[in-house]
């Protein structure tokens, strides 16, 4: 579906959205099913493209209530849960997100590698982490088409970054 950021595919594996692939940030395809391709009948396939839609409008409710498979390691999960509190508008920094996933900053690499591996990126908003001095870090591999797309991400929520 073509959005303000580029062309974003959702990827189901039977009724459940498992994987939200941002443009320039895609993975390789298994078994699953992403919308478009003759998996969906035209009524359930409008009803995800309006709640995508509405996602990138300001309202997260809508992909919010899609059934959606979150699949990792316990740790990964725990990471996931903290960063889907984040509320839209606003960010934290890796350190942050360790001290209130695990009471502790010294798991802020583990939540790098939580991001990094996050599957459902606009329902779990990765973009909304930054460093400990507030720049721009680890979007799809901290390339500049990834950091790129994480300041369009913000600026969609009213945040403005550091420049490239």
């Amino acid at each position: 579906m073509e959005t303000p950021i580029g062309v974003v595919r959702l990827l189901f594996r039977g009724e459940f959205l498992c994987r939200i692939a941002l443009p320039g940030l895609e993975g390789g395809e298994g078994r699953e099913t992403w919308v478009g391709r003759g998996g969906f009948p035209g009524r359930e396939a409008a009803r995800i493209a309006r709640a995508l839609s509405a996602w990138f409008e300001g309202e997260e409710g809508p992909l919010r209530s899609l059934p959606f498979l979150l699949q990792g390691t316990p740790l990964f999960r725990r990471v996931w849960e903290e960063v889907k509190r984040i509320p839209r508008g606003e960010t934290r920094s890796y350190k942050d997100v360790s001290l209130s996933a695990f009471a502790s900053p010294r798991y802020a690499r583990t939540v790098g590698a939580a991001l990094r591996a996050n599957p459902l990126p606009l329902l779990v908003p990765c973009h909304r982490v930054l460093g400990s001095d507030g720049k721009l870090k680890g979007f799809g591999g901290s390339s500049s088409r990834g950091l790129g797309l994480k300041r369009k991400l913000l600026a969609l929520e009213g945040i403005e970054c550091d420049p490239p």
